[in-house]
């Protein structure tokens, strides 16, 4: 297929790209774009025995940063894989390193690795207990946050939450960005949730639907709006 060759293709430029001479935060956006395409051809295996070598590599060089990343792709492949037990250990290994180098993005790993295994294990108090951690780290993206924000909600049934007060925090926090796909997310999760819990109350649901539909022909328009600058300067 043309797709497969041209993923084997950029994998191989990007192999050549990853030598002795990248800084640290290169080769992390080096091994992210190296799992992705091996996980695109279907071979999870060859992502696994990537990590596993850059594990070794990052290890001898000294590259802590490049070595906790490579951790949470690896547990990431294990979660996928149904090895929990390993991903687990990984994820609490990620924990630790972020302990001593004092790392708020490697802690934030770690505790979105636990919650993902603990919900993947039917364990909702334990993963609401570890998004509630992940939520206190400074420096998590406004699409991180909303997306804890929306996982909280949807585990409220289970924890005995509110989950409208996560839905409404997820929306405020998305509207604050002004980033209309998180935006979107947030409004749809609402949406869902007065759909299943509060069917008639139609105000609400009346509201969010124009807000939707606004949102979209405000994307529409600066979507027609880019199209003709392009055709004018070309």
């Amino acid at each position: 297929m043309p797709f497969q060759g041209e993923t084997s293709k950029c994998l191989e430029e990007l192999s050549n790209v990853n030598g002795n001479g990248t800084t640290e935060d290169d080769t992390i956006i080096i091994a992210d774009a190296i799992v992705t395409c091996h996980i695109k051809e279907g071979n999870s295996d060859k992502a696994v025995e990537y990590l596993n070598t850059l594990l070794k590599t990052s290890s001898e060089r000294t590259q802590e940063k490049v070595f906790g990343h490579a951790c949470f792709l690896l547990a990431r492949e294990q979660i996928r894989n149904g090895h929990r037990i390993s991903a687990a250990r990984l994820a609490k290994r990620i924990l630790r390193l972020a302990k001593a180098a004092s790392d708020h993005y490697l802690e934030r790993s770690g505790l979105q690795l636990l919650a993902t295994i603990y919900e993947k294990q039917h364990d909702p108090k334990s993963t609401r207990a570890l998004l509630k951690k992940f939520l206190d780290v400074p420096g998590a993206t406004v699409q991180e946050q909303v997306r804890a924000l929306l996982q909280l909600a949807a585990l409220a049934p289970e924890t005995g939450d509110d989950a409208l007060k996560y839905l409404n925090e997820a929306l405020d926090q998305a509207k604050r960005s002004g980033n209309i796909d998180v935006i979107v997310t947030a409004q749809s999760a609402m949406l869902r949730y007065y759909m299943c819990f509060t069917p008639d109350n139609e105000l609400c649901l009346s509201e969010l639907l124009s807000e939707q539909r606004n949102l979209l022909k405000e994307d529409i328009g600066k979507f027609l709006a880019f199209r003709r600058i392009q055709r004018s300067s070309g």
